[in-house]
């Protein structure tokens, strides 16, 4: 008896030092890049209402709320991100991207559990010290709730974006 209570005051031990974890980080890691698209990214420009977080993730047993960030911050992880799909080339237009929203959130009722990746980016080009808008494209991505996918999520909503802007005639302009 003395061992089954012991066991249980270490679960929970264990499940309280484990769920002082505060924030979730994400890290997107491209498998590779779009050298089909005919352009590259200059810079990235955060225009989100919330900067905050990138929403909030379940994390262990009780599903508790937690805010999710990228590891190395908003802009540094973005720009590393977008110079890796986009490289530079010569014969590519540079481009600024302008993130209106990217957002994931988990969400739970009393059958099931989902996430929810939303993403909204503007497309610009610098002409003389002014910005032109090519174009605002969004995606909304729902899946399960498996932690490892909000990365590929969200690197499939960016995906998604890429090709709406590349199937229009943004470069005539």
């Amino acid at each position: 008896m003395k061992k089954i209570v012991l066991f249980f005051i270490l679960i929970i031990a264990f499940a309280t030092s484990y769920s002082q974890v505060t924030t979730r980080f994400i890290s997107l890691n491209p498998d590779s890049s779009f050298k089909e698209i005919p352009f590259y990214s200059v810079d990235v420009i955060d225009a989100r209402t919330n900067k905050e977080n990138i929403g909030y993730v379940f994390k262990g047993i009780g599903n508790k709320r937690i805010p999710a960030q990228f590891e190395d911050g908003f802009l540094p992880h973005l720009n590393k991100f977008f110079t890796t799909i986009l490289p530079k080339e010569d014969a590519k237009i540079g481009l600024i991207l302008i993130i209106r929203k990217l957002s994931i959130t988990d969400h739970t009722n009393a059958q099931y559990s989902y996430s929810d990746c939303q993403i909204e980016i503007e497309f610009a080009k610098k002409i003389e010290d002014k910005l032109y808008s090519l174009g605002i494209f969004d995606t909304q991505l729902i899946g399960n709730t498996n932690r490892n996918l909000h990365s590929k999520r969200i690197e499939e909503g960016v995906f998604h974006c890429l090709r709406k802007l590349n199937r229009t005639n943004w470069h005539i302009t």
